[in-house]
């Protein structure tokens, strides 16, 4: 026999330690039960709203029904939507059998996504989203990625971008070398950016043991002869002239300076099957259209041709000096 004790600020229910389920009843009916392990679970109706279906949308503005989660065993089960129906809308939901699988979305006035915050996905990312694409993914290995990237984590897509300072915490001395940014491949260590008391450097790998087949003795003049420095200005600045190259032409002569493909055109991508599909858009339809993939160049680079054919053209005038 269970008892119930009553106090000016408390009410217990088994007061005499019965390890018993507690459970409420309305008409005669079960409505809810809490287990012997503390679980609670919700049965029949509340607010005209089935609570122990399993793919359940609870839709109100009052505390009442947005309390009363379909729970089973202290979990949601099934596919399961929770949402206040007020604008803009909070919504979450549970999706599929995995119990970690579901995510949290914010809708805009229009009832469209505007942010998504998605848990226990594939291969246990954490997501967060805006209505079209992924901002920042935290990884099964707690990896942080910015942007677009596949599954393997190689292929960045959107664009990133950083408003103030990228500053070290401030116990961080001031004075000589002190890394900012490491860049590591399965190579391993490639390359950072480190900072002096004023100045910053940026490092691309260069120690001897990683390097063989050494060679002094190119021809750097002949080269260098090949590029062909222009004058120019940029579409998006049509003000201003500049000193440079053309990124194929530098290419030709220089093929490590320049990164990408001339003529080059970024993959097609088209709405697949699972894909949360925008209104009037089909499977196979164009999702992200191709667009140029402009070439780089990093024409630091090209120093140790010059500074190969400076060296060469003063052997030639101490030659002819002499």
């Amino acid at each position: 026999m269970s008892t119930i004790k009553s106090s000016a600020e408390n009410l217990t229910l088994n007061a005499d330690g019965a390890n018993n389920d507690i459970k409420f009843q309305s008409n005669g009916s079960e409505v809810a039960s809490i287990d012997q392990a503390g679980n609670i679970a919700l049965s029949g109706t509340v607010d005209g709203v089935d609570v122990s279906a399993r793919d359940s949308v609870l839709t109100s503005t009052t505390a009442t029904a947005a309390a009363a989660l379909p729970l089973a065993g202290g979990t949601l089960t099934g596919n399961t939507t929770i949402a206040v129906s007020s604008t803009p809308k909070l919504i979450l939901k549970r999706t599929g059998n995995n119990a970690g699988n579901g995510y949290i979305e914010c809708h805009g006035a229009d009832d469209s996504v505007d942010y998504k915050i998605a848990f226990g996905q594939a291969a246990g990312k954490m997501q967060f989203s805006t209505a079209t694409s992924n901002a920042i993914t935290i990884d099964s290995s707690g990896d942080t990625h910015f942007g677009t990237f596949s599954s393997s984590g190689a292929s960045f897509g959107a664009t990133q971008q950083i408003n103030g300072s990228i500053t070290r915490d401030s116990s961080t001395t001031t004075s000589g070398l002190a890394d900012h940014y490491r860049f590591v491949n399965t190579n391993g260590f490639v390359g950072s950016i480190k900072t002096t008391g004023s100045a910053t450097q940026f490092n691309t790998s260069s120690d001897y043991r990683l390097k063989e087949n050494v060679d002094y003795t190119w021809d750097a003049t002949t080269r260098l002869k090949q590029l062909k420095p222009a004058r120019f200005n940029f579409i998006a600045d049509d003000t201003t002239t500049v000193d440079g190259f053309i990124a194929h032409e530098a290419q030709a002569v220089v093929p490590e300076c320049v990164s990408g493909a001339k003529d080059a055109m970024t993959a097609e991508v088209l709405y697949v099957e699972g894909d949360e599909l925008p209104e009037g858009k089909v499977v196979g339809d164009v999702k992200t259209a191709s667009v140029p993939d402009m070439q780089g160049i990093d024409q630091s680079k090209l120093v140790p041709l010059l500074v190969k054919t400076i060296q060469e053209l003063e052997a030639r005038i101490t030659a002819l000096e002499a």
